[in-house]
């Protein structure tokens, strides 16, 4: 039971991946309050504040940055706030600290501002949500505050496994544009020429794409709920470039599909190398830190798109299960009460 200590969450409700990530803390965690965010005036997009509606919970809705009265609401009468990437608003940590409220930021490091910015306040506790850059964070936030990796729960009721018994149906996520191409869009499109196999490649996507003229591609735009992205697909496929939290990998694993994804942090820890392309080549950019770009070969994920599509039942049985055993172990119903044990350990540290 979590009675005996008061979450507060700050949320967003626009259909990102941030959006989702917040709307599942809320429904798993029922928090004690939740402030969300409607942030359309910094990144357009339809808001919908129909998630956080009819649940019985306490809810405030604000719009854009926050204000004082915003941050004396989310501050009062809570033992711990959650927020993700940012604060919206330094203030909060600091009157959380007057207050005695415990502070935790799940941060995506290639956003993390104390990399770039030694003069704000830090919160009780970064998360990562990934090992990605995990030692270059610790090391960042030594004697300022604790730093902490948990793996994101997936759900597994709103995307329940399917064993695959064969590698037809390819999908790709490439979600909304993003810097270099993070998702490896252009590395995927580039692949699908040099498949030979008699296979079906499935694209979702928020964003413009160059033409694709192969006849065994389809490409959808949008859907309703998140879990639709998944209703097509044996084998999901991400030639990713950088970073580190990935929730459609964590989405696709939970419905029993093979994932295939470029050999670097973080994926290298969990995946098997039978998941993974080597890159072939990198490159740098600056964010609030500096960050390797991986290059995956287009011909050698062709390669093993190909293998795939023809091995036998039994190891496409196999890989699917191992997918779904990672998922049962990164699951909500495991991973709750890990997470509700590390904010019960911060009531003894000293704001």
């Amino acid at each position: 039971m979590q009675n005996d200590i008061k979450i507060a969450l700050i949320a967003r409700m626009d259909k990102t991946g941030l959006g989702i990530q917040t709307y599942q803390y809320f429904k798993c965690f029922r928090p004690h309050k939740t402030l969300v965010i409607d942030f359309s005036g910094y990144k357009p997009g339809k808001q919908h504040p129909e998630w956080y509606k009819d649940k019985g919970q306490t809810v405030k809705f604000h719009k854009g940055l926050l204000n004082q009265e915003a941050i004396d609401w989310i501050t009062e009468d809570v033992d711990v706030i959650l927020s993700m990437e940012i604060f919206y608003n330094y203030g909060v940590i600091n009157l959380a600290k007057q207050r005695g409220v415990k502070t935790v930021l799940q941060y995506n490091a290639e956003f993390l501002d104390y990399f770039n910015n030694k003069f704000i306040p830090y919160p009780t506790m970064l998360l990562a949500p990934s090992a990605w850059k995990l030692h270059e964070v610790k090391a960042l936030a030594q004697g300022k505050c604790k730093v902490e990796y948990l793996p994101l729960p997936i759900d597994r009721e709103a995307l329940p496994f399917r064993l695959r018994s064969q590698a037809k149906d390819f999908l790709h996520i490439a979600g909304m544009p993003t810097h270099m191409d993070r998702n490896g869009t252009l590395i995927f499109i580039e692949a699908m020429k040099h498949v030979k196999s008699d296979v079906n490649f499935i694209i979702r996507t928020q964003q413009e794409l160059p033409e694709i003229k192969d006849e065994r591609c389809k490409v959808y735009n949008e859907v309703d709920n998140y879990e639709d992205l998944y209703s097509e697909g044996d084998v999901f496929v991400m030639p990713r470039r950088y970073a580190g939290l990935c929730l459609p990998l964590n989405e696709s694993l939970s419905t029993g599909m093979i994932p295939i994804m470029t050999h670097c942090s973080p994926q290298d820890l969990f995946l098997d190398r039978i998941n993974l392309i080597a890159p072939c080549s990198s490159d740098k950019f600056m964010a609030r830190t500096e960050i390797e770009v991986y290059n995956a070969d287009p011909e050698e994920l062709a390669e093993r798109i190909d293998w795939l599509a023809n091995v036998k039942r039994e190891t496409i049985e196999d890989l699917s299960r191992k997918a779904d055993k990672l998922a049962t172990e990164w699951s909500w119903q495991n991973m709750r009460a890990k997470y509700l044990q590390l904010f019960r350990s911060l009531r003894n540290v000293k704001t």
